[in-house]
């Protein structure tokens, strides 16, 4: 517990320079004895800290000092920044979290570590937003995400994909949470099955504060590969026979839920046009459309 706290006060002195020994014992809530007592046991391990008199002194470190508590290389401290910003904290409403998690963390790091965050910042912007997504309001997910956290059932209203207009009771046992893309879904136990529920079509969700035991056996990541798998060959599918060129094809193959299942390469007209190019000829393509 001391060697915790003896943590935090370095910490904090490096990220913040001098502060009084009231402030210090304020935050760490403990006696101004202790802090002294701690500053004592620091002075001994080899920290330098320096005490200042007077109604503007305080503790702070040695001009110069600092240590790299972290123990996190730089290429480390780079995949972390890329955290900050994230659709998921945000959604979860941790996004001021994360944000004083990182602030405390470039504080902690070694000298230099500050100036990648900041050359990160400014050389790289991630916009998770897609192009034609409609963003689904999720006002009450942070309360699911205590629910999954604290393991106890729930009852909510869910409104389903074939009755919209009719949302039926359900009483669950939510297991874990999944983001695909910008939608959300709530991976739950109802009677002798999990299912997922997209988050967006649940209403008035309380929590029973019932807990329930969670199966042991249970891996949300491989129940969502299933679960994904299952759905994708669930699509009801149409074969389509077109003519297309080859830089058509490479588009359509890019196409979410398309697949070429054949071609038939035609043979090759020489039609030579005044200032153009030769075509390049097309093909005939089986084209498989799901959804």
């Amino acid at each position: 517990m001391r060697g915790d706290r003896l943590l935090a006060i370095l910490l904090t002195l490096q990220a913040e320079g001098k502060l009084s020994q009231r402030e210090l014992a304020r935050r760490l809530e403990v006696s101004e004895r202790t802090i002294q007592r701690d500053m004592d046991a620091l002075g001994s391990a080899g920290i330098p800290v320096v005490s200042e008199r007077g109604s503007a002194g305080g503790w702070r470190l040695m001009e110069g000092y600092r240590t790299d508590a972290t123990g996190m290389t730089g290429e480390e401290w780079k995949a972390l920044l890329l955290s900050a910003g994230s659709r998921a904290a945000r959604d979860l409403g941790l996004a001021d979290a994360l944000d004083s998690a990182l602030l405390k963390l470039r504080a902690a790091g070694m000298p230099g570590k500050p100036a990648v965050a900041a050359s990160l910042s400014s050389k790289l912007h991630v916009d998770a937003e897609g192009w034609h997504e409609c963003r689904e309001p999720q006002p009450k997910l942070a309360l699911l995400f205590e629910a999954v956290l604290t393991e106890q059932r729930i009852e909510a209203y869910y409104e389903s994909r074939n009755a919209p207009q009719a949302a039926s009771p359900r009483c669950l046992m939510p297991l874990g949470l999944v983001m695909k893309g910008s939608a959300w879904y709530l991976a739950a136990s109802e009677g002798d099955a999990v299912k997922s529920f997209r988050t967006s079509k649940l209403s008035d969700i309380r929590l029973t504060g019932e807990p329930f035991e969670r199966p042991a056996s249970f891996s949300l990541a491989a129940w969502w590969r299933t679960s994904v798998s299952r759905f994708l060959e669930g699509l009801p599918s149409t074969l389509v026979r077109l003519k297309a060129s080859p830089d058509a094809i490479d588009r359509l193959q890019k196409m979410r839920y398309t697949r070429i299942v054949g071609a038939i390469p035609l043979k090759a007209r020489r039609l030579r046009q005044k200032g153009r190019r030769r075509k390049q000829p097309p093909s005939i393509y089986n084209y498989q459309c799901c959804g």
